[in-house]
């Protein structure tokens, strides 16, 4: 701009049409460019020095005598540099910027219009229009080519992406698919062992015997305890858990917890005490499941890492968020832990140390599943900690109270039902396990059939009359799903249960649509499986 001002002033409009040719053509191109690049660091500053150069153009414009050739040129800078830099909004303000320079140039500084050659005139018009499609056809080939080739390059992000996206969804449902296989696979011995085990206890035993089963069997449970918090935690991370809403009672949910972990208390000569607060209500409506494995984790935790002292449990209603809640504290006396390690212990499979580890047992998945199902439920977990003083834990759950209905209160065991003249046809291809169930069956005198695949099944059903049909699912030459479905033809009036180590929510859902009159999974409680047969029997 200085160069042409140059030439303005000593009138050679030779010059200045040979400066302006070279500026558009020579120099303008880069500069450009250059300015772009800016402009992406510096928005703000670019566009004030836009609308300045508008400025300078019209008053040079109005210095200039407003001559044809002069506005012609300008014009053309100006509509440039706006649409390269600004767009089409920041090219009409310049616009509107440059007139209003060449009106304060023309109005304001005294500058006077100046007649011109019409020949120059016309020849500097047409260089003008000239030079102006030059530059239009450059940058429209130059931009052109550049959306071009970023609309390919978007293509191909969004290519990959739609195939990360198919390779996530595989690898989610492969995941899945494992976790249900694997499920099946643990699930299916384990079923033999803790039932021969539950069948022992019940014999008549030595006191040395009974206490070794009744170690075999807390074993089990926690090897099982492991596994279903592994699942647990999968489910929760793949969004697949589903929350159940039914009325219970919080004392039977706590009590039952603490009589799970008396005996673990006693061993270690630490007590385990409860308070329910005045105020507390007893009903409320929530997964009473899923709650209480929030406590028995707390709970367990505190039992595992206390040495001397207690464990306090505190239960109370409060107010959370404008809205009724539920508020467990769990206090312990134990090992505590510092700040570094309230922050990562709601981790998954973290604990304070490796050390912790090998001395303390665990997998590190119990308060990250806890965390997790309080977040689910809309609820906040607080901690506190000290080392060497102990710990404080703090669930609070937005629930609904409910009212309670009469229930039976005491022992947990389920009586051995009666079922003389019942007929049980049971299908499971695994002998280990049709050892145990025939075992569990035979307290309750039921006459039993036992077959070891689907087609078995339906032959014998289709011979005999019976009551009730225990169906494994995963069986050779004919599984039980199929089984059920032609058994289900023959008498739908039969009920049949699905007994089977698929113990996934949507397997569950899925047996039920089918029309299996319930669900009994693997490993087989027996006192579970009198209450569910007795439940059916009674229809």
């Amino acid at each position: 701009m200085a160069i042409m001002l140059i030439g303005t002033f000593y009138n050679d409009f030779t010059l200045t049409i040979g400066i302006c040719i070279f500026l558009n053509c020579a120099v303008w191109p880069h500069v450009a460019r250059l300015h772009s690049k800016l402009s992406a660091e510096r928005v703000g500053a670019e566009y004030i020095n836009l609308y300045m150069d508008a400025l300078l153009y019209g008053i040079w414009c109005a210095a200039t005598g407003f001559q044809i050739w002069v506005v012609f040129a300008l014009l053309i800078v100006n509509s440039l540099n706006s649409l390269i830099l600004g767009g089409i909004k920041r090219y009409y303000i310049s616009t509107l910027v440059l007139v209003l320079g060449g009106a304060l140039g023309g109005g304001f500084l005294g500058f006077e219009f100046v007649e011109q050659s019409p020949l120059v005139t016309k020849v500097v018009a047409a260089a003008s229009v000239y030079l102006y499609c030059c530059n239009v056809g450059f940058f429209n080939r130059k931009y052109s080519a550049q959306i071009k080739r970023s609309r390919d390059k978007m293509q191909e992000q969004n290519q990959a992406l739609i195939e990360a996206k198919v390779k996530a969804e595989h690898a989610s449902k492969a995941k899945s698919e494992f976790l249900a296989n694997m499920s099946h696979e643990i699930r299916t011995p384990m079923n033999g062992i803790l039932g021969a085990l539950q069948i022992i206890e019940q014999e008549p035993l030595n006191n040395e015997s009974k206490h070794l089963v009744s170690k075999a069997i807390y074993s089990a449970d926690s090897l099982l305890t492991v596994i279903n918090d592994i699942l647990d935690f999968s489910k929760i991370e793949a969004h697949r858990l589903v929350l159940e809403v039914t009325p219970f009672s919080i004392k039977e949910a706590v009590e039952s917890v603490v009589a799970d972990l008396s005996v673990e208390a006693q061993k270690k000569a630490i007590s385990l005490t409860v308070n329910l607060e005045k105020d507390l209500n007893l009903g409320w409506l929530g997964d009473s499941v899923r709650i209480r494995q929030i406590l028995l984790n707390l709970v367990s935790n505190a039992v595992k890492f206390t040495e001397s002292g207690g464990i306090h449990i505190t239960v109370k209603s409060v107010k959370y968020e404008h809205q009724s809640a539920l508020c467990i504290v769990v206090t312990d006396t134990g090992i505590g832990m510092d700040e570094k390690t309230q922050k990562s212990i709601f981790n998954r499979f973290e604990q304070a140390d490796s050390s912790t580890t090998r001395k303390y047992g665990g997998t590190g998945l119990g308060l990250a599943i806890s965390d997790s199902l309080v977040k689910l439920m809309g609820g906040v977990v607080e901690l506190e900690s000290e080392i060497g003083k102990g710990t404080r834990v703090c669930v609070t759950l937005p629930l609904k109270q409910a009212t309670l209905t009469d229930q039976k209160e005491g022992a947990n065991t389920e009586s051995v039902p009666n079922f003389d003249n019942v007929n049980i046809l049971i299908a499971e291809d695994n002998d280990i396990n049709q050892l145990v169930i025939k075992k569990m069956l035979e307290k309750t005198g039921a006459k039993l059939d036992l077959v070891g695949n689907g087609k078995l099944a339906v032959r014998a059903f289709e011979t005999s009359t019976y009551d009730l049909v225990l169906m494994d699912i995963q069986m050779p030459e004919m599984d039980g799903v199929e089984a059920f479905s032609i058994i289900h033809q023959i008498n739908a009036a039969v009920p049949v249960v699905a007994l089977t180590a698929n113990v996934m929510p949507q397997d569950i859902e899925h047996y039920k649509n089918l029309g299996f009159a319930n669900h009994i999974g693997k490993p087989v409680s027996m006192n579970a499986m009198y209450k569910t047969l007795t439940h059916i029997l009674k229809r």
